[in-house]
């Protein structure tokens, strides 16, 4: 009896023992995990380490001898760096890659970035710069939402459509350098952007879409381009210090509260043929 259950007690204990120091010697320093991703490699997690911890990260240009292309879903989520240098093979940002990143001040994304997924940034506080590349042909929803530090940016000449919410609750962000190839700006993108007091919009939109500018409270003028058929919506909901405004002659339409509680606002012209909802 005695004979079985030692062996048996040993074996446990080992395996109690491996189980617990096995990850612990591996993953002792900050480690950057990684699958195949085509033809190259993706960076899966960042672990942050056991016993020795960084905030700053380097992704490799490679990984046992191919490209790293592309940070995968929630790679960095809720990790506590400071700094990222960025893979210079990189091609793609994919979802919530940095979501709640709170202590990244600043990254600058390599020139071979095409895709920039859905808040792949979201809530990263102190994230004051960020230089998207003119590789840049898609930008997802939400993917700088609640960034309250930034302050300032351009959005590439290949990027023609901007998500919803993409820059919601950017509370620093003074000013957006958009572009005429936009031909579609969603809804919900600039809400909350209380500090937001300069922006002229792309010429070939054809709707200013629900909720897009609203509690913009900074805002003082909007010129709406020719051809913008319809304004949503709490378009311009709470924009407490717009004063002045050109509806251009194509609108046929302007949802409800569009400019509800627009309190400088003295007038407007309202096209002819424009149906203007009760509300």
């Amino acid at each position: 009896k005695k004979q079985v259950v030692f062996p048996i007690f040993l074996k446990t204990g080992i395996t109690v023992l491996a189980a617990i120091f096995i990850p612990v010697i591996m993953f002792a320093k900050p480690k950057l995990l990684y699958f195949r991703y085509g033809d190259g490699y993706a960076v899966i997690k960042y672990t942050k380490g056991a016993i020795q911890q960084s905030d700053t990260v380097v992704i490799p240009d490679t990984h046992n001898g191919k490209n790293v292309v592309a940070i995968a879903n929630s790679a960095f989520e809720n990790t506590k760096i400071k700094n990222v240098t960025l893979s210079q093979n990189l091609e793609s940002i994919k979802s919530k890659a940095f979501f709640n990143c709170k202590n990244l001040e600043s990254i600058y994304i390599p020139q071979n970035v095409t895709k920039i997924r859905a808040s792949a940034f979201k809530n990263d506080k102190k994230l004051s710069k960020i230089e998207l590349p003119e590789s840049l042909e898609y930008l997802g929803a939400g993917a700088f939402s609640h960034c309250s530090s930034l302050q300032e940016i351009t959005i590439p000449s290949k990027v023609v459509e901007i998500n919803g919410q993409t820059f919601e609750y950017c509370i620093s962000l003074r000013r957006i350098n958009l572009h005429d190839n936009i031909i579609s700006i969603h809804g919900e993108n600039f809400v909350g952007c209380k500090k937001l007091d300069n922006v002229t919009l792309p010429s070939k939109i054809t709707e200013i879409r629900g909720n897009t500018f609203e509690n913009c409270t900074s805002l003082s003028s909007i010129v709406i381009p020719k051809g913008v058929t319809r304004i949503g919506g709490h378009a311009f909901y709470g924009c407490s210090n717009l004063s002045y405004v050109i509806v251009p002659s194509t609108v046929v339409e302007i949802g409800s509260s569009a400019f509800r509680q627009c309190t400088s606002l003295r007038s407007i012209h309202v096209p002819k043929n424009a149906v203007i909802n009760e509300r």
